[in-house]
């Protein structure tokens, strides 16, 4: 009897350890998550602001803004009551406040987090576009995950990609070359003083500063008021009034380009010449400019004083005059003077014949020597020019008249006309005697 009732019990308690074994299993089976088909999609996506279309993953040339885009799908089942979205941003995506289509989440450290109160109902479609800030260069994978509740506990998630790359880096120097700079070495310096209608010679250098190979560099020089291209460059630029302009369709990483080209002074004072260049990688532009300074000495002034006149001169003989040159600029200028030219008749020697530095409002005097022609002839008539020889548009004219013994005037006609003519050099010419 006492084997009967101990069955019994061991056979009771076995089938209590059974039900409980059962019960244990299904509650289980209500907290498990499903990432399929159990109610819910979730999308994620990532476009560049101003672009077109949503994307799984886009590149970013440098820092700058991009927008996600979250997709919330009810598969039809049953309405989601309890939705929450956590989108988990890694390090180098920043929130842009404001910037939820819906309501704003709540932050958590690096978790932006929305939770609806109202149910994702049956086939319901749910969108959340935010934007961030990218920060920081690489790659940048942007999670998001959706739970809720419909009957059990439904979950999804989704992830989308940005990937951040250096952007591209373009520097341009500017110099101007000193044959006086490192103890008369000569070298490239920021500003340099020439003197008046001299030549200075600019060096522009364009380097890629990398990560990557650049596209359509321009380089622009802009002259100002007071320097003139002289036409030495290397390479030649283009030119449009005072602007130069070089154009390269690439230039790799870390390499660089160099232009050189002369310009002369062209009026007195500080002249500021700017370059800039501007490049692009994939409609990423870049831009940088750098300047030199160029003094330009005061300008002189070419003057001349004086005649060239001789009277009853018989052929063959030498003649004596002499002329003076002056510089009448601005004080503190230096003039560079010559002959250019005097008549081709007769035999000339000037003394000196050119000159240089010749300072402000100290003159210099210039003999000048002819032996008159073989040819016997009443009157010779020419001019001798003397120019600046750094600016070929300042010169001054002296007038030149030989006349020789012939004539048919009496004496007192020749001494009136002498002195009329020697006023009036024009007049003599004129008349051809």
């Amino acid at each position: 009897m006492k084997k009967k009732i101990f069955g019994i019990i061991v056979l009771f308690i076995m089938l209590v350890s059974s039900l409980n074994f059962v019960i244990l299993v299904s509650a289980d089976s209500v907290k498990q998550t499903s990432t399929s088909n159990t109610g819910l999609t979730v999308e994620k996506y990532v476009a560049c602001l101003g672009g077109e279309g949503w994307f799984k993953e886009v590149t970013l040339l440098g820092q700058g803004t991009v927008q996600f885009l979250i997709k919330i799908i009810n598969d039809c089942g049953a309405d989601i009551d309890n939705l929450v979205v956590t989108d988990i941003l890694p390090f180098g995506l920043e929130y842009v406040p404001d910037s939820s289509s819906i309501f704003e989440p709540i932050i958590v450290e690096n978790n932006l987090i929305w939770a609806f109160g109202p149910p994702l109902q049956n086939c319901e479609i749910q969108i959340i576009r935010f934007n961030v800030f990218v920060s920081t260069f690489g790659e940048h994978i942007n999670r998001v995950n959706v739970t809720g509740d419909a009957g059990v506990t439904v979950y999804g998630e989704d992830v989308a990609t940005v990937y951040s790359t250096e952007p591209p880096s373009v520097a341009i120097h500017k110099w101007i070359w000193d044959p006086d700079a490192d103890n008369g070495q000569g070298d490239w310096v920021d500003e340099h003083t020439i003197e008046f209608a001299d030549e200075a010679r600019f060096k522009i250098r364009i380097h890629n500063d990398g990560p990557n190979t650049i596209f359509n560099i321009v380089v622009n020089d802009i002259l100002p008021l007071g320097l003139q291209y002289s036409g030495v460059a290397d390479p030649i630029p283009e030119i449009n009034g005072n602007l130069l302009t070089w154009r390269y369709d690439s230039i790799k990483k870390w390499h660089i380009k160099e232009i050189e080209f002369n310009v002369k002074g062209a009026d007195e004072g500080a002249r500021i010449n700017t370059a800039n260049v501007t490049a692009d990688r994939f409609g990423y532009f870049v831009y940088d400019e750098d300047n030199a300074i160029l003094n330009v000495g005061p300008k002189p002034n070419l003057h001349c004083d004086g005649t060239l006149f001789w009277n009853d001169i018989k052929a063959g003989t030498t003649v004596y005059s002499s002329i003076t040159i002056k510089n009448m600029g601005t004080p503190g200028s230096k003039l560079d003077w010559e002959v250019e030219s005097y008549p081709e008749w007769g035999t000339w020697d000037f003394y000196p014949s050119s000159g240089e530095d010749l300072e402000y409002n100290n003159p210099v005097t210039v003999t000048v020597t002819l032996t008159s022609p073989n040819q016997q002839k009443y009157s010779y008539y020419g001019d001798v020019v003397i120019v600046n020889t750094k600016d070929d548009s300042d010169k001054c004219t002296i007038s030149v008249t030989l006349r020789t013994p012939r004539t048919k005037y009496n004496f007192f006609i020749n001494i009136f006309l002498e002195k009329i003519f020697e006023d009036f050099p024009i007049l003599q010419r004129l008349l051809n005697i």
